[in-house]
């Protein structure tokens, strides 16, 4: 069984989406490892207890804002 990764390019200045590189905003566009379709990493972070830490999904808040997944 295959499982399919999902990679997609970020612009770190618009936060444009896309799935082949490129330039966007004078910039190269980020290439992040979205996870497989439905996996934890493309649900939004919660704590411990389940409370919504950040609407973003996780591999956003692991390469753009790591602090917020900083336990207390």
């Amino acid at each position: 069984m295959v499982t399919e990764q999902r990679i997609i390019y970020v612009c770190q200045e618009c936060f444009t989406i896309t799935e082949k590189q490129r330039t966007c905003c004078e910039h190269d566009m980020v290439r992040i490892d979205a996870g497989t379709p439905g996996d934890e990493r493309s649900k939004p972070l919660r704590d411990a207890q389940g409370n919504l830490k950040s609407r973003a999904p996780v591999w956003w808040v692991e390469r753009y804002a790591w602090w917020i997944g900083d336990d207390e």
